[in-house]
């Protein structure tokens, strides 16, 4: 977490290292049982894909499992079936098909995998990418049936100054994105509750708050474009964590950021809620906020 002094929205990118693209680490069973469960209960919440998306949806399933047999092999095993190729996951003894016949290729990468993926296609006639495919088992304050579908302008329609400083850039963007280069960005958000499935913007609880009920909510966003059905596939691997836990540095620059918003920005992201709260802890820890003069 870099420090900033103003609150512009930029896409800040930079070049993935490729090697890490999907990732695994303790809270995979935890959070793969989180991910079923979803699936299970409230399925349209969590995955839609619209017709039109089928031959970028199976891409995604082919360089998610090749991705995975590959990176993590003590995991994830490829095999040969009568009925066509399946995937064997080590870590819960799940067993997935994975060829053409596949009816979910989809849910089957999102079950495999700690990301979320969503699938930007353009329509040829307004040059506009449409999220045609969601797999988004942990969202953060959106809902995925109101948004499917849709631009990427309506997709960050609530976003303060997306329109103004980045909806033109980023549809050129994606126009020039290879499938040989995949680039990373990091959001973050706080929250005030623990829950990975957050489908709505923070609002104030009925509860009286304490620093420890605040989390720091990374998310770790990366872009690519899939080789043969040219669709762009964007993933988010959601972190979480108790804001007490962040260093002094990280601290300090969670606070320089949050002091750098406009009152637009700092109302969508709920600073009116947490904010008091993260200034107290920021004042115990780090002291008060420098003020720079100039000579």
């Amino acid at each position: 977490m870099k420090e900033r002094t103003h609150s512009r929205v930029a896409m800040g990118l930079k070049r993935l290292d490729e090697s890490n693209w999907l990732t695994l680490d303790s809270n995979y069973l935890p959070e793969h049982a989180l991910r079923l469960n979803f699936l299970a209960t409230c399925r349209s919440n969590v995955i839609e894909c619209l017709p039109g998306s089928e031959a970028a949806c199976q891409e995604v399933l082919n360089i998610v499992t090749s991705f995975l047999s590959t990176r993590f092999p003590q995991h994830f095993a490829i095999i040969s079936s009568p009925s066509g190729p399946k995937i064997i996951n080590h870590l819960t003894d799940e067993v997935y098909p994975i060829g053409p016949s596949c009816p979910n290729p989809l849910e089957v990468a999102a079950k495999l995998s700690m990301e979320d993926f969503n699938i930007l296609l353009r329509n040829p006639e307004t040059g506009e990418y449409h999220l045609q495919a969601s797999a988004t088992l942990f969202p953060a304050g959106w809902k995925l049936q109101e948004r499917i579908g849709t631009t990427m302008a309506n997709l960050h329609k609530p976003v303060p100054g997306w329109k103004q400083n980045l909806g033109s850039s980023v549809n050129r963007y994606f126009d020039h994105l290879s499938h040989k280069t995949a680039m990373e960005r990091t959001n973050v958000f706080i929250q005030t509750t623990p829950h990975l499935f957050q489908d709505a913007p923070e609002s104030a609880p009925n509860i009286v708050l304490t620093i420890d009920d605040l989390k720091i909510r990374r998310e770790r966003q990366t872009f690519t474009r899939l080789e043969h059905s040219g669709a762009v596939l964007f993933t988010v691997r959601t972190f979480m964590e108790p804001l007490t836990q962040l260093g002094d540095d990280e601290l300090r620059a969670l606070r320089s950021q949050v002091l750098g918003w406009e009152e637009e920005v700092r109302v969508y992201k709920g600073g009116d809620i947490w904010g008091p709260l993260l200034m107290e802890l920021c004042e115990e820890r780090l002291g008060p906020v420098e003020v720079k003069t100039e000579c």
